[in-house]
């Protein structure tokens, strides 16, 4: 079996387990539009310093969000920042 395809195929199935768990979590009307707009400041704080190597302000909008709403609130925010950044920048194998 080919390494990348076993590594994608796991990928795959590491976000499935954790897009299902948070799925299975109630989040509340309040805590909904707050996790839209920080993944949307991850994402749109990733798009400007792309051309700076080592400066990542996406880490502080994930770390925080993960801090005060819980680790299923971080990954919703770091995993649909990073998807609408890679929209203006470009997909790769990275995106996973």
């Amino acid at each position: 079996m080919n390494k990348a395809l076993a590594a994608a195929t796991l990928g795959l199935i590491a976000l499935g387990g954790a897009f299902y768990s948070v799925e299975r979590r109630k989040l509340t009307a309040q805590e909904i539009p707050v996790i839209a707009v920080l993944a949307a400041l991850a994402a749109l704080g990733r798009i400007p310093f792309a051309m700076l190597p080592g400066v990542q302000p996406t880490t502080f909008f994930v770390i925080m969000a993960g801090f005060v709403f819980g680790p299923a609130a971080g990954f919703l925010t770091g995993a649909t920042g990073a998807f609408v950044s890679n929209c203006f920048l470009g997909h790769g194998p990275w995106t996973i």
